[in-house]
């Protein structure tokens, strides 16, 4: 899995990183994002990363077992996108809870 990738490859300070992987994680993030501004219009965006510097950006081939698990990982994103697109009609449809059926359950005893 990727953690075990990442442990026996740890990712240094300074240490190039694959334009292809960076974007793929950027577009996972995006979809992520999106989902939790459709189930919670109070999300804000949060503090945007710095520009990634140009020199740090390796454009060779990505490492064939990271790119599987990157690209795994932005296929649930959009999953979770897709599957949050289909119930928020119908969570927004739901009334507010009225205060009163709201009470802990000890003030029910």
């Amino acid at each position: 899995n990727i953690a075990s990738f990442f442990i026996a490859n740890p990712v240094k300070v300074g240490q190039p990183v694959n334009k292809e992987i960076v974007q793929t994680l950027q577009r996972s993030i995006d979809a992520i994002q999106d989902a939790l501004r459709l189930m919670d219009e109070t999300y804000g965006l949060q503090e945007n990363e710095p520009p990634l510097n140009p020199a740090l950006v390796d454009t060779t081939r990505p490492d064939a077992h990271l790119k599987e698990h990157v690209d795994f990982v932005y296929k649930l994103a959009m999953d979770i996108r897709r599957v949050v697109q289909k119930i928020t009609p119908v969570v927004s449809s739901i009334p507010p809870v009225q205060k009163e059926a709201a009470k802990p359950v000890s003030s029910l005893r």
